[in-house]
């Protein structure tokens, strides 16, 4: 198995058991929880992304932050599906 294909799998499955926590956590209706609306920014402390989402050229910190305030079940199964087609399209020949 090459390290691309664990990479996308990994993605996935992590993006699938958060999304499980969070739906668990939403039916059982509790107050503060900490699995609802997960992103970067409750992760890692915003004052070390702040550097990247103040970034002005052509929009690169929009970008950014965007990326940082994604839910990261969201984020995980994009990072999946990117490196699912990077090992689609160059993967074995």
């Amino acid at each position: 198995m090459r390290k691309i294909t664990l990479i996308w799998i990994l993605s996935f499955l992590s993006g699938s058991a958060l999304l499980v926590f969070q739906s668990i956590s939403s039916l059982t209706g509790t107050e503060g929880s900490a699995w609802e609306r997960l992103s970067l920014i409750d992760i890692i402390d915003e004052k070390y992304l702040s550097s990247l989402q103040s970034i002005s050229w052509l929009g690169i910190g929009n970008i950014f932050d965007y990326i940082f305030t994604m839910s990261l079940f969201v984020l995980l199964f994009c990072v999946g599906g990117i490196f699912f087609l990077w090992d689609m399209i160059f993967g074995r020949k």
